[in-house]
């Protein structure tokens, strides 16, 4: 889906500042100490206040304060967690959830949810967040039910609603946010800008974080966004479905429309790739 100009931006910047104040950015308490220490020196030098940087709002570049920051140090020192592979299909060899092929056709008529068998593989795209890396490992599964409409006029009705749960595995150097090093249970709250309802992230090994991201939205199509589009207008090309609203958020689809029968493969989406489909049928 392509994200429609400045309001994401915002939501994904208000996320980021939302959730890392000036004292949550520097959680070594040194700085006070350095401070006092370099109150009662005789130059006024206060090369002890490290840590103390300036965060500016809107989620701007922050600038580093003086002085070592040791006590961020050892993070990686947490015993290693249950891994999240193993997941039926989801390492892209070939897994459960395989669409046929796209073939086009009329789409028409009132359809219901007869099916759905989506795996989310592939990488997430961080870059958007703004954070210490630009994509990282996904894995995970949609769910998808209910009702979509598609008016002989062009315009459509999503009376869907999807879920999903996703495990995320971020690099050490994720956890840089403007400079400072945040932890994982601080890093989880910048995902909500993607749509997800709770995101939990521990410690795992060498560093690295292990999260787990669930979410339940009404419309979508088996998509997980900020903003889903319950209803605007649809053109089709060639096998490709195309979904837009009145701001021209978009979302694509290949498709195949047959014998009383719709099945849809989401594409584009920043949140993994989707192997599968979703199958709907006429009542």
């Amino acid at each position: 889906m392509q994200q429609g100009g400045g309001w994401w931006i915002w939501a994904v910047c208000a996320s980021l500042a939302g959730c890392f104040s000036r004292s949550e950015l520097d959680p070594d308490p040194g700085g006070e100490a350095g401070q006092a220490s370099a109150d009662s020196g005789s130059g006024g030098k206060q090369e002890g206040a490290g840590g103390r940087g300036s965060v500016p709002a809107g989620g701007g570049k922050a600038t580093a304060g003086h002085g070592p920051s040791s006590g961020h140090g050892g993070r990686g020192g947490h015993g290693g967690e249950p891994g999240h592979g193993g997941r039926g299909g989801s390492d892209g060899t070939g897994g459960a959830c395989s669409p046929a092929a796209p073939c086009g056709g009329d789409i028409t008529g009132s359809w219901t949810v007869a099916s759905a068998c989506l795996d989310v593989t592939g990488v997430i795209d961080l870059i958007p967040l703004g954070i210490g890396c630009d994509s990282a490992p996904i894995t995970g599964s949609r769910a998808v039910a209910g009702t979509f409409i598609a008016n002989a006029d062009g315009s459509y009705v999503d009376l869907t609603t999807t879920s999903g749960e996703d495990q995320i595995r971020l690099a050490p150097q994720c956890l840089n946010v403007s400079g400072v090093v945040v932890t994982c249970e601080r890093i989880a709250a910048v995902f909500t800008a993607y749509g997800y309802d709770s995101v939990n992230c521990a410690p795992g090994n060498d560093g690295e974080c292990s999260c787990d991201a669930v979410f339940a939205r009404d419309a979508g199509l088996g998509r997980l966004t900020f903003d889903p589009l319950p209803n605007g207008s649809f053109t089709t090309s060639g096998n490709v479905l195309t979904l837009s609203d009145e701001w021209n958020n978009r979302a694509s689809y290949q498709y195949c429309a047959s014998a009383g029968e719709l099945e849809l493969r989401p594409l584009e989406t920043l949140t993994g790739t989707l192997r599968g489909s979703v199958v709907l049928a006429k009542p």
